[in-house]
């Protein structure tokens, strides 16, 4: 199990304590750990050659790049790793430590952890990932991961999805989801009704 290398500044369970006096970069550092390094553990399994590398406090994480690797002419230049997630700035590019980006030093790529999950068609860990940080405040103007869509966002003044720790379904999800509760207690009052389920096509 990786270990965070920035301390814990919330004491036990994560809460911070009444003694404790932090500061907003220790509390973003942390989560941003905490978080990227978490997203980075679930994929790994995905990159070929991959393996970490450790310089003093920083881990780099190098595989074979996942853009171009596949187009090299020889088996040397396929299974060479030019690729790594590394940590970046952090916060308004400052020297502080922050989130983690992609670049591959032959192709040149280059992506924010987010858009490294969406290239990769990793859309649904992408939302989690961008969800986790939007609840840590640590998404949109100043930072490397976008704002969840408004219709997200919009469905946190909905007390079912209020502190959810999974980003909440669309409208157009809700809305099916909706339809089928009723067709299914539609279909539930017929049989309750009438003692045989309904005919196909029918359910009152």
């Amino acid at each position: 199990m990786e270990t965070n290398k920035y301390a814990n500044p919330f004491g036990d369970g994560g809460q911070l304590s009444l003694s404790q006096s932090i500061t907003d970069e220790q509390k973003w550092r942390y989560w941003l750990e905490v978080i990227d390094r978490g997203v980075i553990s679930d994929i790994s399994h995905q990159l070929q050659g991959f393996e970490q590398q450790h310089s003093g406090r920083s881990v780099n994480d190098i595989f074979r790049c996942p853009f171009c690797s596949a187009q090299q002419k020889t088996a040397y230049e396929k299974t060479r790793v030019t690729a790594c997630l590394r940590e970046t700035g952090g916060r308004y590019g400052s020297s502080s430590r922050g989130g983690y980006q992609f670049h591959c030093f032959r192709c040149k790529s280059t992506h924010t952890l987010f858009q490294f999950l969406e290239a990769t068609e990793n859309g649904q860990i992408a939302d989690q990932y961008r969800w986790d940080r939007f609840r840590r405040k640590l998404t949109g103007a100043g930072w490397n991961c976008p704002l969840p869509p408004k219709e997200q966002r919009d469905a946190l003044k909905n007390p079912l999805y209020a502190g959810s720790d999974v980003p909440p379904p669309s409208k157009a999800d809700r809305a099916a989801a909706h339809r089928r509760r009723y067709e299914d207690q539609r279909r539930l009052d017929y049989i309750h009704k009438h003692r045989c389920p309904p005919p196909r096509g029918k359910s009152d």
